[in-house]
């Protein structure tokens, strides 16, 4: 059968084409503009108790994140992970809650252009866990900073979600 005979098939072939372009073409220009990405990976003697977070800087400029939204210095002051249980309930933040102004130079961290950093939390101290953890990730939308002259001021602000780590479940 020729495309060209039926109508309707070459209509809604050309259709289903330029939806995949248009699609295709958004999924780029999304990863293109988030410019800093987020990976979590687990570090500690038993699943969650000590988590690595892995900042990657694909902007063509530096990137600063305040200490308190990156984890930095293993001091947690807001809720920026997400701590579930094996039975996906969701721990709460036992930590501080800090409403913070404008940080210091000696409140960033910088991630170079094409850089990144890499930081750890231990996640047993900031959240109330009571039985296994089943995943865990990092969600938070924080500003990202610039300095200049020695004085720091927000660029923009960008929701930074990291992958989900989940424990491994043996078959039996």
């Amino acid at each position: 059968m020729n495309i060209m005979l039926n109508n309707r098939v070459f209509y809604l072939t050309t259709v289903l084409i330029l939806i995949g372009l248009i699609m295709n073409s958004l999924h780029v220009q999304s990863t293109e503009t988030s410019g800093v990405n987020v990976t979590i990976s687990d570090v500690g003697e038993s699943f969650g108790d000590c988590i690595e977070l892995y900042f990657k800087n694909s902007l063509e400029e530096d990137v600063y994140l305040a200490v308190w939204d990156a984890a930095g210095e293993d001091e947690l002051t807001k809720n920026i992970f997400k701590v579930f249980s094996s039975a996906g309930e969701l721990y709460p933040y036992t930590g501080k809650m800090i409403k913070r102004s404008e940080p210091s130079l000696k409140e960033i961290i910088k991630i170079p252009s094409g850089g990144d950093l890499t930081l750890r939390a231990k996640l047993n101290k900031y959240y109330k866990v009571t039985g296994s953890i089943g995943k865990i990730s990092y969600s938070a939308f924080v500003p990202l900073y610039t300095v200049n002259d020695g004085k720091v001021t927000i660029k923009e602000f960008k929701q930074l979600d990291s992958n989900s780590l989940g424990i491994k479940m043996s078959s039996k």
